[in-house]
């Protein structure tokens, strides 16, 4: 099973995400974009996992306390045939800690995690082609916060040709960070 750890977002938090996902797919050429279920913010991406019970129990044993996470600003990672464009998440200690906790973890029991910096981040399309001529605020947003008291491990896979992550498992975090 092809898994990753993610926060998910509060459903009036990923309405104001997928307006800006609305307003990216109306001024690009082309793209793929993120659906409103698939919205999330990865922790780290595990790849093909035959052990999702070691990964839950890692994510258990690091879970930590629970913060508030905020959202704004857009960028992109240039891409040969488009980029992916992304909304930022404001510098968090909790978070990158939480984060560097559980693939430690994880490296620790044997799994072969990114080597590259984390960036947090959360995709909003895949592929993009913008005009050159585009405005860049477009996709500017007001800062959007959310109390993250949960982790998920999710699995991605394609249900009637359409790719979707489905949690496989929720992990609270306990009190606060």
């Amino acid at each position: 099973m092809r898994t990753f750890i993610a926060v998910l977002f509060e459903p009036d938090v990923a309405k104001q995400i997928m307006d800006a996902v609305g307003r990216l797919e109306s001024a690009a050429l082309r793209g793929h974009f993120t659906a409103r279920e698939n919205l999330h913010l990865t922790l780290a991406f595990l790849g093909e996992t035959a052990r999702p019970d070691l990964v839950e129990q890692a994510m258990r044993e690091e879970a930590g306390g629970s913060f508030t996470l905020v959202l704004g600003g857009w960028g992109r990672f240039p891409g040969r045939g488009g980029d992916v464009v992304w909304m930022g998440v404001q510098a968090n200690e909790a978070l990158t800690g939480l984060q560097a906790r559980i693939c430690g973890r994880l490296r620790a029991a044997g799994f072969m995690l990114e080597n590259r910096p984390y960036t947090p981040h959360i995709t909003l399309g895949r592929r993009v082609v913008l005009p050159h001529a585009y405005d860049p605020d477009m996709l500017e947003v007001p800062a959007l916060s959310q109390q993250v008291d949960t982790i998920c491990l999710m699995e991605s896979t394609r249900l009637e040709g359409r790719l979707r992550y489905l949690p496989q498992a929720a992990v609270k975090l306990t009190g606060q960070g």
